[in-house]
């Protein structure tokens, strides 16, 4: 049987959310999605596809169910198979007498869909997300029967277990296949997926062994003589024997009853403030904290979420001296979070201040629009910062309105053209002395008003920093997407703001703002 398929070659799923219904026409929609139910032709969906739905009325009055897929069409790539023209067609009908139509009802729907790309067409009615299924009892249906028809190539018995004898299945269904794995590779190395150490834990290569974490922490100088106490005698030491340890090695004595030995390793057994509840952390030695911190912060698993997150995920599992501290500097030194999420405070500078002394100095221009037609309108009004008007600016006058000349205005003649050049000559300077001034004066409370959220921060030769470049990608939300690009070395800082920046040796450098750097 011919099945259609939708091919959208590598592009990401796309969603919409639900258009708005009037209430008549939201009741009409749940009827219509129920009666589909009712009669085979839809099951509800769990794919990341959506499209909305439209009701249509037909010229009888009956309403038409139809989905917007606009968005899925231009993302797929088109068949090319001919469609006969209509002019042939008719001319193949010459001749001819007789003619018959065979209608289908809800024709659409007598076309059988690739079981893959059933997803692919799920739309929403607000109500819960839908898909058309196939009609041909031949072909299963719904999800379990896919999971049934995959593991009927393996050979397995179904056992009932309580749901809380299911510690290990979410890290199993994380767990990365073998490198012969012909189903996952393939995606692993498209997107970079990590192992992750609870993962580790469970397989049986590179698993931690109890006698190479004991071996671990005796190794780590301020577990060492804690652990070493504990193995002698279950005593706690006086404080005459633990004072000439370091620092982290008295914190640790001074949780001698919360620490534990199973197997030979140093557990701290951390209870619930209610006392209902306690969890065994393992004291981590200082060699394995990356390797921990990689696993709960940067794996797939650990879903680079922030420091109260990570924080709680690591320390229900382990334990060491000035954990929450580095859980602060790791997540804070992520490249990837700090490139899509940034610091929480961005680098701002104090404002660099250019006063110009005469017209035309400096230009400027702003493009905006469209504004109200006016011919000396901004030429007559008072500027904000100069006090003057653009006209006294540049003539050393005031314009003449058409108000002006409707009702009068006094002039002052001059009695000699040298008379009105020197009139001309002292107004100007009086006026363009009296700008520079409010300038100034404009100038320092804008500098003062900016400078009061400028951070100082400054960066040396040889510091590593991100820029600020932020990429926007059709189809991906922006949260997702990544704002800052790098690491940059500073290369050189060019004056109090500007700084040369290089991402590697041979890469061309770049003069950056300050403003967009961050450390």
């Amino acid at each position: 049987m011919t099945q259609h398929r939708i091919n959208t070659g590598n592009h990401p799923p796309i969603k919409q959310y639900p258009r708005r219904l009037p209430l008549a026409k939201k009741e009409e929609a749940e009827r219509l999605v129920k009666e589909m139910v009712d009669n085979g032709i839809i099951e509800e969906s769990s794919g990341p596809w959506a499209s909305p739905i439209v009701l249509v009325k037909k010229k009888y009055g009956s309403t038409r169910f139809c989905v917007d897929y606009r968005k899925l069409n231009e993302i797929t790539i088109k068949d090319s198979y001919p469609l006969p023209r209509i002019d042939d067609t008719l001319d193949a009908l010459n001749r001819s007498q007789w003619f018959s139509t065979l209608d289908l009802k809800s024709g659409y729907w007598q076309v059988e869909i690739q079981l893959e790309d059933k997803e692919k067409i799920a739309f929403t009615t607000g109500q819960g997300l839908w898909q058309f299924k196939l009609l041909n009892f031949r072909e299963p249906e719904g999800q379990i029967a896919r999971w049934i028809q995959r593991l009927q190539e393996y050979d397995f018995e179904i056992q009932h277990r309580k749901g809380t004898s299911h510690g290990n299945a979410d890290a199993l269904s994380l767990r990365p296949c073998k490198e012969s794995c012909k189903h996952c590779m393939n995606a692993e190395k498209k997107f970079g997926m990590e192992t992750d150490i609870s993962v580790k834990v469970l397989t049986t290569e590179d698993a931690w062994s109890s006698n190479e974490v004991q071996k671990a922490q005796l190794e780590d100088p301020a577990i060492r003589p804690i652990l070493e106490k504990k193995l002698n005698s279950q005593d706690r030491p006086s404080w005459q024997e633990i004072a000439p340890e370091n620092t982290a090695t008295k914190r640790y004595w001074a949780l001698w009853d919360a620490l534990h030995l199973k197997d030979g390793v140093l557990y701290r057994k951390w209870e619930s403030d209610d006392g209902s509840s306690c969890r065994w952390q393992l004291i981590l030695p200082k060699s394995r904290i990356q390797e921990v911190l990689r696993g709960t912060h940067d794996s797939a698993s650990g879903g680079h979420f922030g420091v109260m997150k990570t924080f709680s995920k690591t320390r229900e599992r382990f334990y060491w001296d000035r954990l929450r501290a580095d859980v602060e500097k790791w997540c804070r030194q992520c490249h990837a979070c700090g490139a899509r999420k940034g610091p929480k405070t961005r680098t701002k500078d104090r404002l660099q201040r250019y006063n110009v002394g005469a017209p035309f100095e400096r230009m400027a221009l702003d493009i905006l629009g469209p504004l109200p037609v006016t011919t000396k309108g901004n030429r007559s009004a008072d500027h904000e910062a100069t006090g003057c008007t653009p006209a006294d600016m540049l003539f050393g006058r005031t314009l003449r309105l058409p108000c002006d000349i409707l009702f009068g205005r006094p002039s002052d003649t001059p009695s000699s053209p040298n008379e009105y050049l020197n009139n001309l000559e002292a107004r100007l300077e009086s006026v363009h002395a009296f700008a520079r001034e409010r300038i100034n004066l404009a100038s320092e409370r804008m500098k003062t008003r900016y400078d009061s959220g400028a951070t100082g921060h400054h960066f040396k030769e040889g510091d590593k920093v991100c820029m600020y470049n932020p990429k926007r990608r059709r189809g991906l939300s922006p949260k997702l997407q990544q704002n800052r690009e790098g690491p940059y070395t500073i290369v050189k800082k060019l004056n109090d703001v500007i700084y040369r920046v290089q991402r590697s040796p041979n890469a061309k450098p770049k003069v950056i703002h300050i403003n967009r750097l961050t450390p």
